[in-house]
Order: structure tokens, then sequence, then C-alpha cells
């Protein structure tokens, strides 16, 4: 094969990878731009799911009656009307009264070294 032969194949690849490359290259710019509005169509979504989201929240919690406060656990209890003369007993008082009471009859047992004396 002639220099003139070679010549002329080597520019006729450099033509064809020139025109490939460029092909590429464009093949390349078209996916960025449709990936870019793809992600640009998400964003708006998300966006707006997130504003949905908060509307919701806000709305709810506007909606929602706040419980009453609880009462005191050592809240005395009434055993009558007020004004009667009745006495209020608390249930402190209550708890009290029950650790207080003491066995009728006799105490410890102190007689003899038999079973149960203690020793």
């Amino acid at each position: 094969m002639s220099f003139v032969a070679s010549a002329i194949v080597a520019s006729a690849a450099t033509v064809y990878s020139a025109y490939e490359g460029r092909k590429a290259r464009k093949e390349a710019e078209r996916a960025a731009k449709e990936a870019e509005k793809i992600a640009a169509q998400e964003v708006a979504a998300i966006q707006a799911q997130t504003a949905q989201m908060k509307t919701e929240a806000e709305a709810a919690q506007k909606r929602a009656v706040a419980p009453p406060p609880p009462k005191p656990v050592a809240a005395p209890i009434q055993q009558a009307k007020p004004g009667t003369g009745s006495a209020v007993i608390s249930p402190a008082m209550l708890a009290g009264t029950a650790s207080r009471r003491r066995r009728k009859g006799k105490g410890t047992q102190t007689s003899g070294l038999g079973y149960g004396s203690g020793l």
C-alpha cells in the first residue's frame, strides 16, 4: 500500500473518530439535560409534598384540644358538703392510719426457750 493510500485511510479514521466523538458528546449532553429535568421535577414534587404536610400538621395542631391539667395526687378527699363541719381527710392521713394499727392482746412473749421463743 502506498503512502497516499495509508494517509487517506488514516485521515478517514480520524474524521470518523471525530464524528463519533461529537456524536457521543451530544448524546451525553442530551442525557445530562434529561437527568436535570427529571431531578428538577422530583425536587418540585418533594417541595410540594413537604408544604402539604406542613399545612396539614399546622391544621391538626389547631384542631387538637389540649387535655385538662392533671389533678394533684395529694388532693384532699371531701367527706361531706362544705360548711357542715365535716373533717377533710387527705390520702396521706389515710395511709398513715393503716401503718399505725396495732394488734390487740399480748405483745411479744418472753417465757421460756422453747419453739418460737426468739432466743
